[in-house]
């Protein structure tokens, strides 16, 4: 029996969940879909087979086989991973399509925003997708919910050696006897355990968006909004955008009425043109001092 299929539609489902349904995702994948391919088809797979009764009746071996299992185990369990997982299969089919409607209505290029760690839950809430989560969430748990009560009434918590059955058409009590039971019943626990898990992480979920839902609220309440703060981050804290911008004029215009220096002595252009480190090089010259000697 090939699983790939439904893998493949579970993957989209990761992008788009929380961390704690990226878990319940890790478990319906790795402890469900595998444990009942692998195991529970190589362990049932002589379960009406190697069931014997001590009567050759026509007809009582069927019947007391129905009787024990109304629904094979396996048959059992894939459907719960059907059922199960349809409720994020369709949440998933409504995430893309609205997503392509909103794109074909309101076509815009994607703004640049801050990176924020976070688990998933603020990227659906963003997209608008917070209540169909919800509620894809609360009919996922509502079905593991039946199916942990459909399993106990159906098999119980332990698969007997001897089932004793006396329905027609069976002369009598029969006696029939069930082929590994104690292996059946470790691999039927193991299922009652992954039921139970994916019920606590489904409730488990449903509290962190509860809380986190309340922790925005106040949040927002305290401070202001991101986006808000994201463009005082990209304007700056001290820039008003209702003022024109104010440019400084470099040039200065002459004072015709300024009489010149005269000690302002005129660049020569061989000195402009010389090597900046001729100046540093260049050793300092001293005025020698007039004697008195000297003759003029």
């Amino acid at each position: 029996m090939s699983w790939s299929f439904l893998t493949r539609l579970l993957e989209e489902i990761h992008n788009h969940s929380t961390f704690v349904g990226k878990l319940w995702l890790t478990v319906l994948i790795v402890f469900r879909i595998v444990l009942t391919a692998v195991g529970g088809e190589s362990i049932y797979y002589d379960e009406q087979s190697k069931f014997v009764c001590n009567s050759g009746q026509p007809g009582c071996e069927n019947v007391c086989y129905d009787a024990f299992a109304p629904l094979s185990h396996v048959r059992f369990w894939v459907f719960q991973i059907i059922l199960v997982a349809m409720p994020s299969l369709i949440y998933m089919g409504y995430r893309v399509h609205s997503g392509e409607s909103r794109g074909r209505l309101h076509p815009q290029e994607p703004t640049p925003r801050p990176k924020i760690r976070h688990d998933g839950r603020r990227r659906i809430r963003d997209e608008g997708l917070m209540r169909v989560y919800v509620l894809q969430l609360v009919t996922r748990t509502v079905l593991e919910a039946g199916f942990l009560a459909g399993q106990y009434l159906l098999y119980g918590f332990r698969v007997k050696p001897i089932f004793v059955c006396s329905g027609n058409p069976c002369p009598h009590s029969v006696d029939c006897f069930v082929s590994r039971p104690t292996e059946k019943t470790i691999f039927l626990r193991i299922m009652y355990g992954v039921t139970v898990l994916c019920l606590t992480l489904n409730v488990w979920e449903m509290l962190h968006l509860g809380v986190g839902s309340i922790c925005d609220i106040i949040r927002r309440r305290r401070t202001p909004p991101a986006e808000d703060e994201y463009q005082l981050g990209l304007l700056g804290s001290n820039t008003n955008v209702d003022d024109p911008p104010q440019t400084q004029n470099t040039s200065q215009t002459p004072n015709p009425h300024q009489i010149p220096n005269p000690k302002t002595q005129i660049p020569n252009p061989k000195t402009q043109m010389s090597s900046p480190f001729q100046t540093c090089l260049k050793p300092q010259t001293r005025l020698k001092p007039i004697s008195s000697k000297t003759k003029l």
